[in-house]
Formats: C-alpha cells, structure tokens, sequence
C-alpha cells in the first residue's frame, strides 16, 4: 500500500514530501476522500466608533452627517452547509467536500441629529451609497412625543429603553454584516430640516439662546435661501450665527433695545457733509479725520474655503481666491459647516478676500453729538479726496461733551449683493427714538477684591426708554461750569427691596433669611457656592454687601435670594439697618468714577445725562454725594478676648482685619493694609466715653487705678468699642463688646 511505501522513505529527503502527495492521491483514487471547509469563520469582530459624550449635531436644512451608534446586541452567529461530491468514474474514488459558510447578523440604533427632522433621504455605508429599503429599520424622526422601539423593548425588557426624544436615529434589526467585511460600517445620512429661510433659522437660534421673539428683528433676512448646516451640538447660538455672518454677509447691531440683523447689502448708509467732519474741543485739528493702511504683508495673498459641497454629496470641497499682485506671502483658511454649491463657495472666497484688502484702510474721526446715535456697523458716506467714500463702523466712542469718536474701515457694500440672494435695500435710514431719561445712583463703597486705589466712587445707572449711554459730568461752582468725568456705556443690575433683610450670622452662610427683590433693570441668576466664595454674585442691599447662592424668579422681573454670606467686605455693622425698598445693586455693573483726595467729607455736585444730548438739557439729572472715602475703612477686629489678674487689671485681647489680600494662608498673618498699626480702645457707660486707650498693637490694658479713677471702683463688667486706626480714614468700622 501507499502507506508502506512512504514509511520506507527517508523523512528529510526531497523525496519525502513528493511521495507524500503521491500517497494523498493514491489514496483518494483508491479509496475516496472526505473534505471539510470553513468559509466567513470570524474570531474577533470590529466595531464602529461610538463616542461617549460626542455633540449631537445640529441639521438645518439639508445637508449630510455621520452616524453614532447609541445601542447594540452581541453579533450572533448563523451557519449554511452545501455538499458536493466529485469523482468516481473510471474505478476511482469520490471526493466529498462539505463547506460550511458563516455569517453574522446584529441589531443596533443609530443616533443621526437633534429632532424634529422631515426626512432621511440617501444613507451611505462605509462611504458607499445603499438602498435603505433592502434593510429592515424603523426611522425616529426626534419627536418629542416618540415611543420606545418595541425591537428593543423586546430585547431589553418593557421599561428598559429610553424613547430618545428629541434626537432623531434609526434601528436596524438582524443586520447581515458580511457585506461590511464583517464589521459595522460607518453609517452617514442625507437629513432634512424644513428651516431653509435666513429670517427663520436666525430667529429660531436666537429665541432657543434665551433671547425673547420681541427682542429680535430679522426682517431684513427674509427670503435668503439656506441649502444646509451642519452643527455641533455643543456649539452656542453665538457661533452659529457668526458662521452665518460669514457666509452670507450680515451683522447683528442694537437698536432701540432690540438685536437688529442687517444685511450688508442693504445698507445704504449715512451721509455726511464737508463742514461736519472733524468736530473739535476748542481748537480746530490741522486734518479733520485720518486715514490709515495695514501692512499688506499682513494681509493675505490666498484666502481658502472650506466648506461642504453640494455638489459631492456634501463631502467637504475647498475652494480659493488669489490677491495677483502683493508682497505678502500670507494664506489664510476659513472652515464652515454650511452647503454651498461650488460656484457659490468660489464667489464667497473671493469676496472674503476683498473684504479683507478693503478693510485695510481705516478711519479715525471726530463727530458731533448729531451723530450721537450711530452704532457699529452702520455705513458712513464721507467727501474724502472730493468723492464720496463708504465706511463701516467698527467702534463708537464718546470723548469730551459733544464729541463722538469713531473708527471705521473702508467698505464696498454694493459688492456683498450676491447673485441668487436678496437684493432690494432701504433707501431711507431710520433715525433711531431719543435716549431716555437716566436714573443714577452714586454710592461710596469699600475697597472691592482685586483693588488697589481708594480714590473712586462708583455710580449705576438704568434708563427709562432707549440706552445709548451716560455722560457724568462734576460740579465745583454749584452748577455754574461743569466738567466732564466718565462716560457709563452699560446698564447697572438695579431695583428695590420688597421686604426686610433680617439681621443673620455672618461668620458662616446665612441659611435662615432672605429677601425679595424687584429689578427695574437686568437679571440675576444662582451661582454654586465655589463660584460666590470666588466673589460672584456680590450685591448691595441698602449699606450692607451680601453675596447670595440662590436667585429664584418668583414674578416678572422679581427674585427671592436665599443662601446668603451677610456683612462682605467689612460691612457688617449694618446687618441691623435695613428697611423695605432699599436699592438694591450687583456690584459688577457699576460704573468707576475717580476722584481727588481734596474731595474727602465735601458735598460734591455731579449730573448725568444721555451722551447723544448737552450737559444742559433738560433730561440731565443732579446728584449730591458726600465723599467720605469708605474704600480706605479698616474692617472691624475680631476674636476679642480678656482677662483679669488678681487686683483686677483688664487685659483685652483681639485679631486684626484686613482690607487688602486677606485669605487665609497657613502659618502666616496676613498683611496688616495700613501705614501703621494702630488702635483705638473706647471705655463706655451710659454711651458716653470715659476713657480712649490708644495702642500699636492688638492688646489694651485698662487698670485697676483706671478704673477706680472712672468709675470709682474696679469693674466686674465693662462695655468697649474697639476700633482699628487708618492714617487715611480715620476710625474703622467699630467692635463692640461687653467683657
């Protein structure tokens, strides 16, 4: 036999393994053979990426995104055996040959975008375009009324299966992945969005950012087509709507209390005459407005898009525009997420571009307060060089009484009408509604975390009617000549007390009292505890700085504020003075104003008015303050303690306060914020002094003969004020005791 044969020959000879095979095929002649084979067998499976705490994107009209998967079952093995038989003829033997093939099949969602979508259209798999019908799925479009899947629910347990509101994704079930190369593919979808209006989607962005219907104005949007966005859904409404801006040419300006979105193409601008350019204080400047270039070396010499294509199934395209003639050397890259046709991605680059180069030339001038209502991004048409030129606003500043300081860069907006898009324009600008009335409010207040100077007031100010800002001017005449101060450019968070902060502890947080608030200005919002003992949420209620956790809306515009830190800042002796309707004001909308040393304990005369009007007009309002310099007030000393010796001298002991970095540091004192150190220890009866003891450090000792000489006999109870001494101030803030 074959076997016989093979035994008689050498293992390692060449002939070993020729004989072998020889044997194989004798065999089979002989006797047949039986041949098992395994196809599609897989050990280790691949899955798709799923991101734990990825974005979930943001489609509006349509465009294109991937897939993520947010559920799976274990891959499940199934099996196909076919037989075939050959051979036999001729005296032969048959050779059997059994293939067992192995697929795989697995059930999983899909999670595509924010709901509500209209529709799925294509769907691609690993990049390649599918028919969706041949795949047994159930679609969500992210309702807020969906249902759990009953397939997962099947699977899971009734209870077990979010109904996903709000996002919308697709379950596919038995899913055969042999197709796939035995993996999950990437799954990318065509999704609609039915927002396709500018106008619409602006809006929508806007209301869902926190701003109310009546507080925008995107009228001029109307009828701009938007093909697609893609956003991530951890971007703000602010960085959608910039990229907007960028792709279709508009800017978002305040106006009358409202956020206005303007296109750049309708704004037709503000002429300006020859004999207003160049307002002045008193003397006429040689040139009334200068003109000046940016380096072009810092400007671009190729300017790229980035965008998503409509025209390659939303894969990102690039396109670029070139400057021909240029020193520079600089490239610049601008990636969108928005659906533009290739030729509009053309047209954009090369508009960016040019706007960029015209940009280059800037405008500083001088305006009267005639043009006080200008804004940024308002269009001024200015004779330059005897021919009209248009520039854009880029910032508003409000100098000396009456002038207005603007700086603006040159602008074509005729060029931002683009083809397919909204072109009609206003051909009369609206003057925007005279300013309002200017209520202020100028408080006198210790030196605040992070300051150095305690030569300053500060002063709120909120407006009934329409805020451009506030001019401050002082009296030292009585009103007879007034100079100009500061200007205030923002609101003050400002109202009234509706009940009275009772008195509380103000050594850990103030969990028992609160107070209710009416704002006739601005908003409050809570903060966790980290945040206020990092200075947030810091108030003045009458003459006491509270901090406060908690800011609950209560009614329209009134809030009760509870976890409170009481008597912040050295201001603890007036927790026991309040009454109802204080003011009420959050220390970081106040406005700075400096003053001179001279001014101390002098009743100073201030007024405050629109910016666009005189310090005469009628609608400006006077204020007295008497300056008194409370930023330099050492706080109250703490931990007083005492003791008696055997023929009754009393030792009063205590620790200072700090005005001036005084957090806690471990094995140190902290600074001591004074020239010098120095006290003042008053003996009262009766609340009369009988006696001061001043002292340079923080111990006091009032004597047996001292006491004998005041009250006539050594006393077993006795009443002091204590008072750390400032060269600047004075007296602090007072710590009374009974010892």
């Amino acid at each position: 036999m074959a076997t016989l044969l093979l035994a008689a020959i050498p293992a390692n000879s060449f002939w070993s393994a020729a004989l072998i095979m020889l044997g194989g095929y004798i065999d089979s002649q002989l006797f047949g053979a039986n041949v098992n084979q395994e196809v599609g067998k897989v050990n280790d499976f691949q899955m798709q990426t799923a991101s734990y705490g990825t974005a979930i994107p943001l489609i509006v009209g349509t465009s294109r995104t991937t897939g993520n998967v947010i559920w799976t079952t274990k891959f499940v093995e199934h099996t196909k055996t076919e037989t075939q038989t050959q051979g036999g003829k001729g005296g032969g033997g048959k050779t059997k040959t059994t293939t067992t093939t192995y697929y795989y099949t697995i059930s999983l969602a899909v999670g595509i975008c924010q709901g509500p979508i209209n529709s799925i259209g294509r769907v691609w798999a690993d990049g390649k375009l599918i028919n969706l019908s041949n795949y047994q799925h159930t679609i969500y479009y992210g309702n807020e009324e969906q249902t759990p899947d009953n397939w997962l629910e099947a699977i899971e347990g009734n209870g077990n299966v979010p109904a996903f509101r709000g996002l919308a994704y697709i379950v596919f079930k038995n899913l055969n992945i042999s197709e796939f190369g035995n993996r999950i593919p990437s799954f990318s979808f065509e999704i609609t969005r039915t927002i396709t209006d500018l106008k619409a989607l602006v809006e929508t962005i806007s209301i869902n950012s926190g701003l109310q219907y009546s507080d925008v104005d995107a009228s001029d949007l109307q009828g701009i087509q938007v093909i697609g966005l893609e956003s991530a859904g951890d971007k703000t409404g602010r960085s959608i709507i910039e990229q907007l801006q960028s792709t279709f040419m508009f800017d978002a300006i305040e106006r009358n209390g409202k956020v206005v979105f303007k296109r750049r193409s309708s704004n037709v601008g503000y002429e300006v005459s020859a004999d207003l350019l160049g307002a002045y204080e008193t003397t006429p400047a040689e040139e009334p407005y200068k003109i000046e270039y940016k380096d072009e070396r810092e400007l671009p010499r190729r300017l790229t898009i980035n965008y998503l294509s409509k025209d390659k199934d939303y894969q990102q395209g690039t396109m670029s525009a070139y400057r021909q003639i240029t020193k520079s050397k600089n490239e610049q890259t601008i990636n969108i997420k928005m659906v533009l046709s290739d030729s509009e991605a053309k047209q954009l680059a090369e508009l960016r571009l040019f706007e960029l180069w015209q940009s280059r030339k800037t405008l500083s001038i001088n305006l009267s307060n005639t043009f006080g209502w200008v804004l940024p991004g308002d269009i001024l048409k200015l004779p330059i060089n005897d021919e009209k030129q248009n520039f854009m606003i880029t910032k508003t500043t409000y100098g000396k009484p009456g002038l207005i300081k603007i700086e603006a860069v040159a602008t074509a907006f005729e060029v931002y009408i683009v083809s397919g898009r909204k072109v009609d324009c206003e051909t009369n600008p609206v003057i925007p509604s005279a300013p309002g009335e200017i209520i202020s409010k100028i408080v006198d207040l210790p030196l605040l975390p992070g300051e150095t100077s305690t030569d300053r007031i500060f002063i709120a100010c909120e407006v009934k009617g329409v805020f451009y800002g506030a001019n401050i001017f002082r009296s030292s005449d009585g009103g007879a000549t007034w100079l100009f101060v500061d200007q205030s450019t923002q609101l003050s968070t400002i109202g009234n007390t509706l009940s009275v902060l009772p008195p509380g502890n103000t050594i850990t947080w103030d969990e028992n009292s609160t107070i209710d608030i009416k704002l006739t200005n601005g908003t409050l919002e809570s903060r966790p505890a980290i945040d206020v003992l990092n200075n947030f949420n810091a108030a003045l209620i009458g003459e006491e700085i509270v901090q406060f956790r908690q800011a609950e809306l209560i009614s329209e515009d009134t809030y009760r504020l509870s976890g409170l830190l009481r008597g912040r800042l050295g201001t603890e002796d007036q927790i026991y003075n309040h009454n109802i309707n204080e003011t009420f004001i959050m220390l970081d909308t106040l406005k700075m104003l400096n003053y001179s040393s001279s001014d101390l304990y002098l009743d100073k005369l201030y007024r405050v008015g629109p910016v666009t009007l005189p310090v005469t007009d009628e609608t400006y309002i006077d204020y007295i303050i008497n300056i008194k310099g409370i930023g330099a007030r050492p706080y109250s000393v703490c931990h007083v303690t005492s003791s008696r010796d055997i023929i009754g001298n009393l030792t009063i002991s205590w620790i200072r306060r700090t005005r001036i970095n005084g957090d806690w540091k471990p094995y140190t004192d902290v600074p001591l914020g004074e020239a010098i150190e120095a006290y003042e220890v008053d003996i009262i009866l009766n609340e009369k002094i009988l006696r001061t003891i001043s002292i340079n450090k923080p111990q006091a000792i009032y004597t047996a003969s001292q006491q004998i000489d005041d009250f006539g006999k050594v006393q077993a109870s006795i009443k002091v004020r204590i008072y750390q001494i400032s060269e600047v101030y004075g007296r602090g803030t007072v710590k009374e005791e009974v010892l």
